[in-house]
């Protein structure tokens, strides 16, 4: 999957953070063209979890467990540590059997709340237009990612 492009021309509406997604499929319009991309995000609270697996208890109520390994032997992509009773963003693929992405939003929002969630894809504000990036490395004291443009953006406490 690439990363959004975002320009003068791209309007985000998707997800935002934990409060605001309500379970809800938003959507980003790409382009002029109005291709829409259905956000996926799970947004909800770390469960018991062992070495290859992930509960997530989500804001609706369900309870999903998960393989971190996926069948094809491809680790979901995870940013942040696993801890029991965080809270996450999570985004699953093979029939909703593996994670795809997970973002722990509990050490993500420890150091910024200026951020929107989309596909479990963090979105940080870049002086005046939404960066989509890819998280390298999240901590409890620091943040680090890279937008799209190559821009890169270090957060600590």
């Amino acid at each position: 999957m690439g990363l959004f492009l975002l320009s003068a021309s791209v309007m985000v509406s998707c997800g935002g953070n934990k409060t605001e997604n309500g379970g809800n499929a938003d959507s980003v319009a790409v382009n002029e063209e109005a291709q829409v991309v259905r956000d996926t995000t799970l947004f909800g609270v770390s469960g018991e979890f062992g070495m290859s697996t992930f509960t997530l208890i989500t804001d609706a109520g369900d309870t999903l467990h998960v393989s971190r390994t996926g069948e094809d032997g491809i680790d979901g992509l995870v940013a942040g540590s696993l801890e029991e009773g965080k809270r996450y963003a999570m985004t699953v693929r093979e029939n909703g059997e593996s994670i795809a992405r997970l973002i722990n939003l509990s050490q993500l929002e420890g150091l910024t709340k200026d951020y929107k969630i989309c596909n479990a894809r963090l979105i940080l504000q870049n002086e005046d237009k939404a960066d989509t990036v890819e998280v390298l490395k999240l901590t409890d004291t620091e943040l680090v990612a890279e937008g799209a443009e190559g821009k890169r953006y270090e957060l600590k406490k």
